[in-house]
């Protein structure tokens, strides 16, 4: 598994960070006795800011603000995203903090989450993509009507998780702020595939949708999704650690097919193990450095252009996607 891109950014962080050669049986040791010394407070300034040269980092765990820390912002999730079935009304009710009788009072509920996770710092939402039909307010009332009966049956109330679905989408509208969708990879990828996108994206042309991962391994029709729908922007958080070759195969097509300031070369995708951003971000720069090389040797771009192309897709677009450069200036 060591030739894998996953164990290569680890690779690189050893041996950057850390000043080990090589991982083996006989270095590993050393290995986490550093990583351990390393865990002190600051690390994430230390890896991300210093080493890194990030100056503003979005985590998807769900928190709106880090008032301790000025170099992180939110994306929190949908709220009817935490339960499933008869479980979407109580853990809805139990979020917002409210009595969930009528229908209005669930759109009010979720709606009132994500206001407030706005006012608290929050720059977007989170959803997984699948498949959502139009509102129906009609049925979506029936099957709240079933969904508050006491019942040990789980239920499946499609109609209802549309129409809240919807209703978080309207906020997201008025905010102006983008929502996040995770396609592709990741346990049965083929229930994430990017083209359900289509069930909604199409329909909401008023609402910024950001797509993760570029719906690894279905990159092209992720790509065309972001060449069709003006809303759709593409992000290829996780995809170069996930494969170096796909992702700078994909993003010399991706200049073929999409406008480029449409593009986010990078993001981490780590939960945990901040260190290996670095490993990554050394992979993702060598995605683009060749992409952009390549284009400068066929005479397509010069490397005054190329450069910009770069800036664009590590700075200047997730800045302008995510309103950063509103609160913290051009540079940020």
């Amino acid at each position: 598994m060591k030739h894998t891109t996953y164990a290569k950014a680890l690779r690189i962080t050893a041996r950057d960070l850390f000043g080990i050669p090589a991982l083996s049986d006989s270095t590993i040791a050393e290995f986490a006795e550093k990583v351990k010394a390393d865990n002190t407070p600051g690390l994430y300034r230390r890896v991300l800011q210093e080493r890194c040269n990030i100056r503003c980092s979005i985590t998807c765990t769900g928190r709106a603000a880090f008032p301790d820390d000025p170099g992180l912002r939110g994306i929190t999730f949908l709220p009817i995203l935490e339960g499933a079935g008869r479980g979407l009304v109580t853990a809805l009710a139990e979020r917002a903090g409210t009595e969930i009788r009528t229908l209005e009072d669930a759109a009010h509920a979720a709606q009132s989450v994500l206001r407030s996770d706005l006012k608290a710092g929050a720059v977007g939402f989170k959803i997984r993509v699948s498949q959502h039909g139009p509102p129906n307010p009609e049925a979506a009332q029936a099957e709240l009507k079933e969904a508050l009966q006491p019942s040990q049956e789980p239920g499946n109330f499609p109609a209802l998780h549309d129409y809240l679905f919807d209703k978080c989408l309207d906020v997201a509208a008025e905010a102006d702020v983008p929502v996040a969708v995770h396609t592709g990879y990741w346990g049965d990828f083929r229930q994430l595939d990017p083209k359900l996108m289509f069930s909604f994206a199409e329909r909401r042309r008023d609402v910024r949708f950001d797509m993760f991962h570029l719906g690894m391994p279905m990159v092209r029709d992720a790509a065309l999704m972001g060449k069709n729908l003006p809303n759709v922007t593409l992000n290829l958080c996780w995809c170069a650690v996930i494969s170096q070759i796909q992702t700078k195969r994909m993003l010399d097509e991706i200049i073929d097919l999409v406008p480029l300031n449409k593009v986010i070369a990078f993001g981490a995708d780590y939960r945990a193990s901040v260190q290996k951003v670095y490993g990554h971000l050394v992979l993702a720069r060598e995605v683009v450095a060749s992409v952009l090389a390549d284009r400068i040797d066929s005479g397509d771009f010069d490397r005054e252009y190329a450069l910009e192309v770069a800036r664009l897709w590590f700075h200047d677009n997730p800045s302008r996607i995510y309103r950063l450069g509103q609160d913290e200036g051009s540079d940020s």
